[in-house]
């Protein structure tokens, strides 16, 4: 059975360390049924957002171009899923090579948050970093 796939999985908070030989599988919490609900969410938010908003036509604008990306997504679902899991799969490699720049606690919830579908808490935590490294740029140019 030297072929055989292993399958292992946890839950949680915690990140447990897993020795391989092969192809280690991250799953996130987002089934495709989950995706496509989200996507019709947005759709719905950004089409009451033109109904009832009155904005500027730039702003109009704005919206309707989120509008046709959601459709678009929806349209080619399947793709769409693949590529939001590669983009996860990307962010969470990209977390871990935050090492060193915040704090590991820092990055522990941010990949946690991650998996469970929530992207906010990695945006802010790269935000942050360039914000930081922005200024220490600034300073030494300086």
């Amino acid at each position: 059975m030297a072929n055989s796939p292993l399958h292992q999985s946890t839950s949680g908070p915690q990140s447990p360390v897993v020795n391989t030989d092969g192809n280690v599988e991250i799953k996130y919490d987002l089934s495709e049924e989950k995706f496509a609900a989200m996507l019709q969410q947005q759709q719905k938010d950004i089409l009451q957002g033109l109904r009832e908003t009155v904005c500027g036509e730039q702003e109009r604008t704005l919206l309707e171009q989120k509008l046709q990306a959601v459709q678009e997504k929806l349209a080619n679902l399947q793709k769409s899923y693949e590529e939001e899991l590669q983009r996860r799969k990307a962010a969470d490699e990209a977390l871990g090579e935050l090492k060193g720049q915040v704090s590991d606690e820092q990055i522990k919830q941010a990949k946690f948050r991650l998996k469970q579908g929530d992207t906010a808490a990695a945006k802010q935590l790269f935000q942050a970093v360039v914000d930081k490294e922005g200024t220490a740029v600034a300073l030494a140019a300086g």
